[in-house]
């Protein structure tokens, strides 16, 4: 019998349930039936702070995206979390915030889904920076994915490399946008990372 697990994916304040036929890869590697898709319509507010909080890394339009994943158990239930900004140079144009839950995951796996899920709105021909804290993520993407590849999916230990799926996911969702990823250190005053570590705990507690 597959199990099932609770899928949230959350925009902005108004909800509307949408049942889904093609229901998401669940992060535990267990298939979702009948999930249901919770989608915000409007963007979270989430503070006062505008530009002092990031910089501009193109004098043109581009998009920067904060991420997180939280767990309370780690396995355990489990939450994500993105906050995705236009601007213009340094000037904001638009800023909404994202985040999804799971029943039973790991960490590592809702580091990955913030990502990927993130990723997914991105549309435009745009240049990203994706922000993240986690080594696991951000080393994953510019350093080891070429060599798990040409190793067959294995390690430098030849151990199977972990989370395979949602690798992949990553790498095709990066490799259809301009992405370049940068690590930001945890819980050291960057502002929308500590609001990205906010929602994704949140997230994470709402899937108890």
């Amino acid at each position: 019998m597959v199990e099932k697990c609770r899928w949230s994916v959350r925009m902005g304040r108004i909800v509307v349930p949408r049942i889904s036929n093609n229901p998401p890869h669940c992060p535990d590697n267990r298939t979702l039936i009948g999930a249901v898709v919770f989608v915000h319509l409007r963007p979270l507010n989430i503070g006062n702070s505008r530009m002092n909080d990031t910089k501009a890394y193109h004098s043109g339009q581009h998009i920067i995206i904060h991420t997180d994943g939280a767990c309370i158990g780690n396995p355990g239930p489990g939450g994500w979390a993105a906050i995705i900004q236009l601007l213009e140079g340094s000037k904001e144009l638009r800023r909404k915030a994202l985040t999804g839950s799971a029943i039973k995951t790991t960490n590592n796996q809702m580091e990955l889904m913030a990502a990927i899920e993130a990723l997914k709105l991105v549309k435009s021909g745009k240049p990203v920076v994706l922000r993240s804290d986690s080594e696991y993520v951000v080393k994953g993407m510019t350093d080891r994915l070429p060599g798990w590849i040409a190793n067959g999916w294995r390690t430098a230990g030849k151990t199977p490399v972990k989370n395979q799926e949602l690798w992949e996911e990553l790498k095709a969702v990066a490799e259809a946008r301009s992405v370049a990823w940068e690590w930001v250190r945890g819980h050291n005053g960057d502002p929308l990372n500590e609001e990205a570590d906010r929602l994704a705990n949140e997230a994470a507690r709402m899937a108890c």
